[in-house]
């Protein structure tokens, strides 16, 4: 499948949108006047307005935002119109990717959406406003107070700093904004479920609103199916009363007397791995009335991932995992990437290195990412990012936040394990039974929204619930070897003085990965690292010497510290302008000899 990442939601893709990124009003809100002068109705609203480039975030260089001081609050504005490729009768839906933190939106002094959460998606119908010929006022207020320790930020920092491992914070727009006319009966969300034992693909097409029996009878879903252009399956289905309509599409008749690696014979369809990123394309058409309504591209990948016998597997059989830790930043555009070729680009550097996967720490990234991963073959861990104090606000916005992480993410082949917690990061007295209720609960939401990956209930240590037995160790080579042994497993502490397991919902065959280590840099580095070592030749050597000491413990993968430099973390295998440290084919070899 070639990969085309032109569009800001490559997943469900239509031939017409229009783009909002580029330049925009900008206006800092430092004492909260503007909802009480009404800025929403009136624009312009001070005399200090500037021009921000969306979707970079004002503290980053590529916002073109100079001087920039945190403010609780910010304002966006600019003019819209509605596009010129509206049909008669068509909805119009405005998208935001992400904006950090909690965001209000009018147009023309109408409020249209209200949304909290900096790292999920959210979308309204404004056709009504923009049906007027001529410009309308589009007006974003968002509030991201760095002060609230139980608000979800992963890694920006409360201070406004790079400090440690905590970088520059990310306020307002950071992924893209776009507007895309569509029928009223049209695909809001597509679910595949691979079956890859009967060679079945369960495809649940999501309409947008619930029908009654009457009007659910005239619209139907069309489904189909092609491997490499050629057709493989095609189903159709009428919406229920929900708005959904599920379409099974077998896939083994046509790739029957095919063999190899990349096919099992119960299912004998085209599987996906990293080593092979076999991908199916969909095309899914709305009929109303027999008439087409809406068509939305898509694909999907036949895999499973899975604990077997204490092994964690891909496709049924055991897969040893080499993922980097992937923070997601960038010189001069912080969470936000430069443009999608820069995704693709990590992608492709993390795999020169002989990783087949990354841990997306603490950041949700641009869905462009998992697109990406899909085709190029990638392996990706969804990470939740924290919040640092437990209150009910905390555990509120962390399980609103995992809903809407999976509902964006689930249908990604590449997306393996779902991570709602890390170094039990807002949860630091795992005593607590209350605590404790936090980490299961999560851990069964993932389960309850998607039963078909395993879930790491907190990354590190202290585990409540979870599939996978995830730690962390930052000691050395001789440490590492002979810290760990299974028959000890739940005696064992950590080098951070924590417990591996303090709740009862781990069971005893979970896999072991070695899910942080490592954390070298170069001691001319001036930054942080968790060692130092003199060249590219010593940080090679004490790699390898690291991932050889892995294979005399219970390891069956791991997740290297990590992908590139950010901020005064100078840990890298890459500097924070992606250039090598060490020879990256020499690493891969060195990686390519893990086989647990």
């Amino acid at each position: 499948m070639s990969l085309r990442i032109d569009h800001p939601r490559p997943r469900l893709r239509r031939d017409r949108f229009t783009s909002l990124d580029g330049p925009w009003d900008f206006v800092r809100d430092p004492e909260n006047r503007g909802l009480t002068e009404g800025w929403h109705h009136v624009w312009p609203v001070a005399p200090d307005q500037a021009t921000i480039t969306v979707p970079f975030a004002p503290e980053w260089e590529a916002s073109g935002v100079t001087g920039h001081q945190h403010t609780p609050v910010v304002w966006y504005h600019r003019a819209v119109a509605l596009p010129d490729d509206a049909r008669e009768g068509e909805h119009v839906m405005l998208h935001f990717g992400a904006v950090d933190h909690t965001a209000d939106v009018w147009i023309d002094g109408e409020h249209v959406a209200h949304h909290s959460g900096g790292y999920t998606p959210f979308r309204t119908e404004v056709s009504r406003l923009l049906a007027r010929e001529g410009e309308h006022h589009l007006v974003v207020r968002v509030v991201d107070d760095n002060t609230r320790m139980d608000q979800p930020r992963g890694k920006q920092h409360w201070y406004g700093v790079n400090e440690s491992i905590w970088y520059t914070p990310t306020t307002g727009i950071w992924q893209s904004v776009w507007l895309e006319p569509v029928a009223p009966s049209h695909v809001v969300d597509l679910v595949s479920t691979p079956d890859i034992g009967r060679g079945l693909l369960h495809v649940e097409a999501v309409l947008p609103e619930p029908l009654t029996e009457a009007g659910s009878g005239d619209v139907t879903v069309e489904v189909s199916a092609s491997f490499e252009g050629a057709p493989v399956a095609w189903g159709a289905a009428r919406i229920d009363r929900r708005g959904r309509a599920a379409i099974t599409l077998s896939l083994r008749e046509q790739h029957a007397g095919l063999r190899g690696d990349d096919l099992i014979d119960a299912g004998g369809v085209k599987l996906w791995s990293p080593d092979r990123p076999n991908l199916y394309q969909l095309e899914v058409v709305v009929k109303q009335g027999g008439e087409v309504v809406d068509t939305v591209s898509s694909h999907a990948g036949m895999r499973e991932i899975q604990v077997i016998d204490g092994r964690l597997c891909l496709n049924r059989r055991p897969y040893p995992q080499r993922l980097v830790l992937d923070q997601g930043y960038w010189p001069e555009t912080g969470l936000t990437p430069p443009s999608a070729e820069a995704l693709v680009r990590d992608i492709e550097l993390s795999k020169e290195l002989g990783f087949n996967g990354a841990r997306k720490h603490q950041k949700i990234e641009d869905p462009r990412f998992m697109y990406a991963a899909d085709v190029l073959g990638f392996l990706v861990w969804d990470e939740l990012p924290s919040a640092y104090s437990f209150t009910p606000n905390s555990v509120a916005e962390l399980s609103t936040m995992l809903t809407e992480l999976i509902a964006r993410d689930r249908s990604h082949p590449s997306v393996v394990t779902w991570v709602p917690m890390n170094e039990s990061w807002g949860m630091n007295d795992l005593t607590s039974p209350l605590q404790q209720h936090l980490q299961a609960t999560l851990y069964h939401l993932a389960h309850a929204i998607d039963g078909s990956r395993p879930v790491v209930g907190n990354d590190g240590w202290e585990q409540v619930a979870t599939d996978i037995m995830a730690v962390h160790d930052y000691r050395t080579p001789d440490q590492v070897a002979t810290g760990f042994e299974e028959d000890d497993a739940w005696a064992v502490r950590p080098p951070a003085g924590r417990r591996l397991v303090v709740g009862d919902e781990v069971t005893e065959d979970a896999p072991w990965l070695m899910t942080e280590f490592g954390g070298l840099s170069l001691s001319d580095d001036d930054g942080w690292g968790y060692h130092s070592v003199k060249n590219g030749d010593e940080l090679l050597a004490e790699t390898a010497a690291l991932i050889e000491a892995l294979k005399q413990g219970p390891w069956q993968g791991y997740c290297w510290t990590q992908l590139t430099d950010v901020g005064t973390e100078l840990n890298g295998m890459l500097t924070f302008d992606r250039k090598h440290k060490l020879d990256a084919a020499r690493l891969k070899a060195v990686q390519e000899d893990f086989r647990p």
